[in-house]
């Protein structure tokens, strides 16, 4: 009978878990700045500390998917420190796991990349201490090659700034070793342009390239973090023998969490209206999404047949963002610039509008985080917004995030500034774009990109 009794508590126990990965993983990856509070909210209602294994590898996993929602998915980490630290600890070993594993290796490179942004940005919060920072940048540089430059170059824009207030002296010797560097024949062109990069914002303070911050008025910035790095439960089914002790400790935690969140507004801040529309809007796995996105893109013989099957999804507001950005991240991983994405951009934005105000969105997001792209990269993309323009699929008023201050402006800034301006000088002529930039509705929205007021502000 007492085995009998075992036996049913444990398939109990393991249909509960699993239901638990399923609910973890679907709230990380729907989790957005629109609905955050929303799921923060859900996700307390699980015992996470249970399933801390599952949903570290969660949002490690979703993080490297969508490094441009670090900062969210940042923001929330920031908040279980505050109650749960443990989970957090497990997260930040398996980073720092996965960053030795990866470095080395150049088909390993972008996942990389995103390890590190996201070490960074758990750095520029206070939930990890910076002497890691340190560590990783010496042992990316100490046996440098062109691959663990770029790694180096792309950590130090990320938490630069950071590292310039906390530690200025050991900033200091880094770039003295980046210094010596630049002698080193073995380094290629691009590698060298990197660091020089680097001293330019260096030297700027890190001032172009401030933290992405994701505002928690509720989590308590004076509560001590933990730095532990120590190895953890692995994501997997194990049979607990207090499964009901553990599950009420878990329940105080619980309701301590959700009584703070409440105090908080955040739950107040959305009535049941609200709730519904978000709830609607993130029925659709993220993933499943992206995939499917993914499949009819690579596999349309041409932009008018990928058209006709995405406007056959009838997609939400928030999936036609998402797919703008699928858009444009695709064109930017291809080696060379690939017409068909500009062609499709511009026939979705003649298609419907709210694609203009996505793609006119996205070209400002792109500009602010120019810094982060290679320059290869970044003539993809004027190749393609430089499309866009000329078939005015967007309007010109883009043009208004750009503020020309000579001291201010980012040495990449400036390059995507003169790209774009190139290519478009090649594809219409200096006397029709010269005849465009004159008109005068645009006199207002160029003022800051053609400033008149100073003339050492002009590049």
């Amino acid at each position: 009978m007492a085995s009998i009794t075992k036996q049913s508590l444990h398939q109990y126990q393991y249909l509960g878990w699993e239901a638990l990965k399923k609910t973890i993983n679907d709230q990380i990856n729907k989790i957005n700045e629109s609905n955050f509070s929303l799921i923060i909210s859900e996700l307390f209602t699980n015992n996470i500390l249970r399933a801390r294994g599952l949903f570290a590898h969660a949002i490690i996993r979703t993080q490297t998917i969508s490094p441009f929602n670090t900062h969210i998915y940042v923001a929330l980490i920031c908040l279980i420190n505050s109650e749960l630290p443990q989970i957090v600890e497990l997260i930040i070993k398996r980073l720092i796991l996965s960053f030795e594993s990866t470095y080395k290796l150049i088909d390993t490179k972008s996942n990389c990349l995103s390890t590190l942004q996201f070490l960074a940005y758990l750095i520029n919060e206070n939930v990890l201490h910076a002497i890691i920072a340190f560590q990783i940048l010496i042992r990316l540089l100490e046996n440098s090659t062109n691959n663990t430059v770029e790694l180096a170059s792309e950590f130090l824009k990320h938490c630069g700034h950071k590292l310039s207030q906390v530690n200025p002296q050991g900033l200091y010797m880094i770039f003295s070793k980046l210094t010596n560097l630049l002698d080193k024949s073995s380094l290629d062109q691009r590698s060298q342009n990197m660091i020089k990069v680097l001293f330019a914002l260096e030297k700027d303070q890190f001032k172009t390239n401030p933290p992405i911050k994701f505002a928690l008025d509720f989590v308590d910035k004076n509560k001590p973090y933990t730095h532990l790095f120590t190895l953890d439960y692995p994501y997997l089914f194990e049979y607990d023998e207090q499964y009901e002790f553990n599950e009420e400790q878990y329940k105080e935690i619980q309701e301590k969490i959700l009584t703070k969140l409440t105090n908080n507004k955040i739950k107040d801040n959305l009535d049941e209206t609200e709730k519904e529309t978000i709830s609607d809007q993130i029925e659709t796995n993220i993933f499943t999404f992206r995939r499917t996105i993914y499949s009819i893109i690579e596999s349309s013989v041409s932009a008018e047949v990928c058209l006709y099957q995405l406007f056959r999804m009838n997609l939400s507001s928030e999936q036609e963002m998402e797919l703008c950005q699928m858009i444009i991240n695709m064109c930017v991983e291809q080696r060379t610039y690939e017409r068909f994405f500009s062609l499709l951009a511009q026939k979705l934005c003649l298609l419907k509008h709210n694609y203009v105000e996505c793609f006119e969105n996205i070209f400002q997001y792109q500009y602010k985080t120019i810094h982060i792209l290679p320059n290869n990269k970044i003539k993809i993309v004027v190749q393609f917004f430089a499309h866009l323009l000329l078939t005015d699929a967007i309007m010109w008023h883009v043009f208004s995030c750009i503020n020309i201050i000579k001291e201010r402006v980012a040495i990449s800034s400036r390059i995507y500034i003169e790209n774009l301006f190139v290519e478009l000088i090649v594809s219409v002529g200096l006397k029709k774009l010269n005849n465009r930039l004159r008109h005068p509705t645009l006199v207002k929205d160029l003022e800051g990109l053609f400033p008149r007021n100073n003339p050492q502000n002009i590049l």
